[in-house]
């Protein structure tokens, strides 16, 4: 019996000693694994823990601000309330905007859009902003009911603001989401958060880079649905660069207010500098609908506007410059050795081949010299220089004017207008140039076309005794120190140019001349100019089709005895020039001559 016991005990201790030893080794093994974890693994570990429990966030930078030539700021970087939601169920989602929608009294076009915002499911580190620059009262009720709204937070952000929204649209242009081609072309997180914007058109556009800065980061502490719970750190952003402009702000105004119930352009610079203080493009749009993102409805009332309100006129819209072209056909004829003194016989018209031409006077100016009939605006006796020495000459100097010249200002696509030429007629139309394209071409009208920023150039290069002067919108300091040492008389003579600067003022100052009702009448302030009627279609003068009206074209410069400022205005499909558009150019003339002197 002891036997047995004995044997069973050596057995069992056998067991025991076997189970300890295994105990042993799994101790020591946990044990090893657990140093090994802790000493060598930890900081990868630490890392891994980390990222399920901090996220990295990307919040882009205020953009840098856009000035005027005085300091007025144009934009703003205003505080954005937006709500946003992390969506875990549909269900719950659709009973959070139900929620919403009661606490907001949102109407059923806002809620479609906010769905729609899901249904796309753009989000940014898996929040979807539902709601952007929430009001005061808005923000309110929705803090006072936060416990209702699950897997929602309010958060700020920043959104750009255009202070003088019509008056510079089509200046500083506007931002906007980026597209999903941008998007996805991009690598950086940057491009998707819902606070990113970038330049689509204008100032914006032109110097995005410039003016985005640099993004600032967040490492927040998130829950187990992503939510945020608090802020650990933070890198602040730093602001894009200002960018600083040459037109005045309230020159704009002034100019906008006179023309924006007109579809219209007006285009003021200095002739010595080439600044240009006031640019104006009517009707206008507000870019803060694109900042927050514009709605379809909006796009679409403004894509299918008919009067073109997105169509940057002074440098993307063309016209035949009319009358104002005169000036360019006067030059090159003197610039070919014309006699200014030769008189020509207006009978009110003037046969070429087969066709009769006419002039605006039907019974005709009588006999009247170069100056006279710039003077009266006359085109039978520019019909007669157009036989005498064709329109080859004066093509080639209207260049030099600026005509079909591209002067872009950063600010979006040109249309270069056309100066035609037998070869460009033969290649566009397949016919031969005759002597009706002469006579049409000599007065601005057939194939001629000019955007408004050219027909001012020519003027403020007409008034600064021939200085070949680029046209800028931005404060850039080479490009106006350059204008300035530009030298004197390159493109046409001192006497050729003083002719046509006097005779400018006899159409505006003399009795008889165009613009006479229409001239400034305070001593030291007189404006001298050009008036111009661009024929939509021949014969058509009124009616009930305004689409079918005659451009109302005026361009000037002032002072007449020592000039600083030229001016272009059109105004589209309503009549004459000297009765629409020069008492505008006349006004702010005189008021920037005032600012200015």
């Amino acid at each position: 019996m002891e036997i047995k016991d004995f044997k069973k005990n050596k057995l069992f201790n056998r067991r025991i000693l076997i189970l300890g030893l295994f105990k042993l080794v799994l101790f020591i093994t946990i044990t090893i694994r657990l140093a090994y974890l802790q000493l060598f693994k930890n900081k990868e570990y630490s890392i891994k823990s980390d990222k399920n429990r901090i996220k990295l966030v990307i919040h882009p930078a205020p953009r840098g601000d856009i000035y005027d030539r005085k300091g007025v700021a144009l934009t703003s970087n205003n505080k954005n309330y937006k709500l946003l939601l992390y969506p875990r169920s549909s269900d719950r989602t659709k009973d959070v905007i139900s929620k919403i929608s009661n606490i907001l009294q949102i109407d059923q076009n806002k809620i479609n859009n906010i769905l729609q915002k899901i249904k796309k499911n753009k989000s940014y580190l898996g929040a979807i902003t539902l709601i952007e620059n929430i009001k005061w009262d808005d923000l309110s009720r929705l803090e006072v009911n936060k416990y209702k709204l699950k897997d929602t937070a309010i958060e700020v952000g920043i959104s750009r603001n255009y202070n003088f929204p019509y008056q510079n649209s089509h200046i500083t242009g506007y931002v906007s989401l980026p597209n999903e081609k941008e998007s996805s072309n991009k690598k950086e997180k940057i491009y998707k958060h819902p606070d990113f914007r970038t330049g689509k058109s204008g100032i914006e556009k032109s110097f995005d880079n410039n003016l985005r800065g640099k993004y600032g980061v967040r490492y927040v502490e998130i829950n187990a649905y992503s939510i945020p719970i608090q802020t650990l750190s933070h890198t602040k952003s730093s602001k894009g660069k200002n960018i600083y402009l040459t037109i005045d702000n309230e020159l704009q105004k002034e100019s906008y207010d006179l023309l924006k119930d007109k579809k219209a352009s007006l285009v003021l610079m200095n002739i010595h500098s080439g600044e240009i203080l006031s640019y104006i493009s009517t009707p206008s749009f507000d870019p803060n609908l694109f900042s927050a993102g514009i709605t379809n409805e909006d796009w679409t009332s403004l894509v299918k506007n008919p009067d073109k309100p997105l169509n940057n006129r002074p440098i993307s819209a063309l016209y035949p410059p009319a009358s104002t072209f005169k000036l360019m056909s006067a030059i090159g004829a003197l610039e070919s050795g014309f006699n200014p003194k030769e008189k020509i016989n207006c009978t009110g018209s003037f046969r070429v081949g087969n066709r009769v031409f006419k002039c605006w006077k039907e019974d005709g100016h009588g006999h009247l010299d170069l100056e006279g009939a710039i003077k009266h605006s006359c085109n039978i006796y520019f019909y007669k220089m157009a036989q005498d020495i064709g329109f080859a000459r004066i093509a080639n100097i209207a260049r030099k004017f600026g005509y079909e010249q591209n002067f872009g200002l950063n600010i979006g696509s040109v249309l270069n207008g056309n100066i035609p030429t037998p070869e460009w007629k033969m290649k566009r139309f397949g016919q031969k140039w005759v002597g009706g394209d002469d006579v049409n071409a000599i007065i601005g009208q057939g194939y001629v076309l000019a955007n408004p920023l050219q027909i001012a150039l020519a003027t403020a290069r007409i008034a600064n005794d021939g200085k070949e002067i680029i046209p800028t919108l931005v404060k850039d300091q080479n490009i106006i120190r350059s204008n300035l040492l530009l030298p004197k008389f390159t493109i046409a003579s001192q006497n050729n140019l003083e002719f046509l600067r006097n005779s400018m003022s006899k159409v505006v100052n003399e009795e008889g001349g165009t613009a006479y009702y229409r001239r400034i009448r305070e001593k030291g302030f007189q404006m001298a100019g050009k008036t111009g009627t661009s024929q939509v279609i021949s014969g058509i003068k009124s009616g009930d089709d305004n689409s079918k009206k005659d451009h109302a074209i005026f361009t000037a410069f002032a002072p007449i005895d020592r000039p600083k400022f030229a001016i272009s205005v059109v105004i589209e499909n309503i009549g004459f020039g000297s009765t629409y558009a020069a008492p505008v150019a006349r006004d702010i003339l005189l008021s920037t001559q005032k600012r200015y002197s």
